[in-house]
């Protein structure tokens, strides 16, 4: 779906900076129906660390991606896991164990830095072109249903979505809350650009997903009830 040469070129970065993160994907890609999405990546790794080809390898290799990210986290005194990764890692498990989908785990700016406070002084261009990587990813792949987490990615992407996609997301009310936003069944829809359609329903960040899960079960039912009308 996605060739290793469209790949490297959405990671190219400007000099100086570190290296887009388009996606990484547990499993088979063919099976990716889902499109889990944040604001922004959070481990930067640029060339002071590894060629760029090196890179583009590392992350189309989940696993290895996943032993370098625990690595990295060790090396800084820090738990291998962040509570968002444990989180998400736990949620893609129990969507292949209950379904058979792969997740596309991607991001609507594809430029990491540590914090998303972090990526406001980053240039425009580049967080430009990380926007551009997320709509030629969804156009490309075009997933059944998209999960954005955490009220701020439900806010650019409705942004973003206005701008460059044909939807027809509601404006979201600044004054509604992420578990309200949860408990909608559906956000919207996107158009892409064959005319097919992508749900879009949102939810809490993932930091507070746990290992099971447990306080997210009413989100869980929405994505399986989701999922059903696909097959």
């Amino acid at each position: 779906m996605i060739s290793y040469d469209e790949f490297k070129e959405m990671c190219i970065s400007s000099t100086g900076y570190a290296y887009h993160r388009p996606f990484i994907c547990k499993g088979s890609i063919e099976k990716a129906n889902i499109f889990l999405v944040g604001i922004n990546p959070a481990t930067p790794i640029s060339s002071n660390e590894m060629t760029l080809d090196d890179y583009v390898r590392l992350v189309m290799s989940y696993e290895n991606f996943i032993n370098y990210y625990k690595q990295k986290r060790i090396n800084n005194n820090k738990p291998e896991f962040s509570k968002t990764r444990v989180g998400i890692n736990s949620f893609v498990d129990w969507i292949n164990e209950n379904t058979g989908f792969s997740v596309v785990e991607t991001d609507i700016i594809t430029y990491p830095t540590k914090s998303v406070d972090e990526l406001r002084p980053i240039p425009k261009e580049i967080k430009t072109k990380g926007m551009k990587n997320f709509l030629f990813l969804l156009n490309r792949m075009q997933p059944k249903l998209i999960i954005l987490y955490g009220k701020k990615t439900v806010k650019y992407f409705n942004r973003l979505s206005k701008l460059e996609l044909k939807s027809n997301l509601p404006v979201i009310n600044k004054q509604l809350s992420i578990v309200d936003i949860e408990k909608n069944k559906l956000l919207g829809e996107v158009i892409y650009n064959d005319g097919s359609k992508g749900k879009v329903i949102g939810c809490r960040h993932f930091r507070q997903y746990g290992k099971d899960g447990k306080t997210f079960s009413l989100f869980r039912s929405n994505v399986i009830e989701s999922l059903e009308l696909f097959k």
